[in-house]
Order: C-alpha cells, then sequence, then structure tokens
C-alpha cells in the first residue's frame, strides 16, 4: 500500500508540474499562408462561451505593487498543431469594455472586481498594462468602467524573423495593481495581429477570452465563488482529477490481490 501510495503521490507532483509549466496562451494564424482569424487554443469556456484564463497577483517584496505576468503568449508547433504568425507581424492586446452586450452578458466594465463581501461583479479597481521589454507603447491603465490613459491595444510583440524560429513568438505584459484588495479581478480582452503577408495590410483578432486574476483569495473561494461569478462552472483541477481517480482505483485492485 505504502509503495502505491508514493507512486501516485508522484505522479501528482509531476501532473502538477506539467500543469504549471503550460500557462501561456497558445495563439496564431488559423491558416498561415492565408488566415482569417488568429486561433486561441483553450478547451475551457465559460457559461457564455468565452474563453478563460487564470493568473494570480504576486509581488517578491512588501514594498512592490502586486503584480502578475501571467499567461504569457506562446506560437506552437508541435504534435501536429501549427500555430503561427507571419515574421515581422504586429501583435496586440486590445482590452474590451465587458458591459458592452456585444461581447458578454455577465461583464460589467474595464476591470471585472469580484467583490468576496457582496459575491457579485463590480466595475472597480485600476490595473495598469504594460509590454514587458520594449517600452515602444504608453502603458494603458483601466479603471473600474474606463480607461484612464495609454494605448489599447497595448503590444505584445513582433513575431520573429529568425530562420530558426520563423512567426514565432513567446512573449508577455505585466498587469500592475494599484492598491490592495482583496478580489479577483477579470479583465475581457482580443489579440489582433497586422498581417503583413498582403500588400494592404488586414486588421485580424481572435474571439474575446478572460484572464481572471486572483488577489488574496484562498483557492476554494477563487475556484468556487469568484469564477463562477464570470460564468465558470465549478470543475476539479484537470491532473488532481485524474490522480484521484487513479489513486483510487490503484487501491481497489492491490486490495483485491491481497484478500
Amino acid at each position: 500500500m505504502t509503495k502505491t501510495l508514493c507512486t501516485l503521490l508522484l505522479v501528482g507532483a509531476l501532473s502538477s508540474v506539467s500543469y504549471a509549466q503550460h500557462s501561456d496562451i497558445e495563439f496564431g494564424y488559423d491558416d498561415h499562408t492565408n488566415p482569417t482569424e488568429i486561433e486561441i487554443e483553450q478547451p475551457n469556456v465559460t457559461s457564455e462561451g468565452i474563453m478563460f484564463f487564470e493568473s494570480e497577483f504576486e509581488r517578491a517584496f512588501a514594498s512592490d505593487p502586486w503584480a502578475s505576468d501571467e499567461p504569457g503568449f506562446a506560437t506552437v508547433d508541435e504534435m501536429g498543431e501549427l500555430l503561427r504568425f507571419n515574421p515581422g507581424d504586429n501583435i496586440w492586446l486590445t482590452a474590451l469594455d465587458a458591459s458592452d452586450t456585444t461581447y458578454s452578458s455577465i461583464g460589467v466594465g474595464f476591470v471585472n472586481f469580484f467583490n468576496p463581501v457582496t459575491g457579485a461583479l463590480e466595475a472597480a479597481g485600476e490595473i495598469t498594462i504594460q509590454e514587458d521589454f520594449t517600452g515602444t507603447t504608453m502603458d494603458l491603465i483601466l479603471n473600474g468602467d474606463s480607461i484612464t490613459s495609454g494605448d489599447n491595444p497595448q503590444l505584445i510583440g513582433v513575431a520573429d524573423s529568425a530562420s530558426t524560429d520563423p512567426g514565432g513568438i513567446h512573449d508577455h505584459v505585466e498587469f500592475e495593481l494599484t492598491g490592495d484588495t482583496v478580489g479577483a479581478y477579470g479583465i475581457l480582452f482580443q489579440v489582433e495581429a497586422d498581417f503583413a503577408g498582403t500588400s494592404a495590410e488586414t486588421d485580424l483578432s481572435s474571439d474575446p477570452f478572460w484572464i481572471i486574476i486572483n488577489r488574496g483569495l484562498d483557492e476554494d473561494t477563487f475556484e468556487g465563488a469568484a469564477l463562477e461569478a464570470f460564468g465558470v462552472a465549478a470543475v476539479p483541477e484537470p491532473a488532481s482529477a485524474i490522480v484521484l481517480t487513479g489513486a483510487f482505483g490503484a487501491m481497489l485492485v492491490r486490495r483485491r490481490r491481497r484478500s
């Protein structure tokens, strides 16, 4: 029994590591040579059919602001998938007003704050979005139901022109929270690109998606009430659900053999 449990714990740890390593938003053109939209790989959607990604505000020192640079954005070219851009294409991140019913019937503004006291979404909280490395665009500051200042869209990066990774991109933007109010902060986004493969550049875009960032909520509250406020049904984590099922089955088999 002890040997079986140790093995299962090891599998569980490896599964958790594997799950954590796949925190990037994997995206690219639906058709590399003749694209019509930007495709995003994400099996998880809300009750409205909107994709969502989770993250968490952190800080290294008490004097630092709460910030997150996850999820990142990356193209993929593996396991039969080919999601790339054209070399030199500019890739942008556009913040959407989620109160626009064109996008959502749940959202309430640019910053959609889950208040754990009321259990509801509020258009509240200030978040600054900035491109991590080049600093070529003005930081975008969102505050509740408005844009305070900056450029929208915000640059994610430029698709690689190197022969080793043509059309590839792996980059991050940083989300910085003003203040220290505990709750969950959701922003509705869309990815856009200028397609450099034609003489007249054509803007292409993705479907909207949520990035929902936890600030200080315990895991049960965030995965339960907070995500449910954004229309996410409560489900067990993919890795833990599989491991728990396997553990239960393995213990039953060993007990039967001993009998």
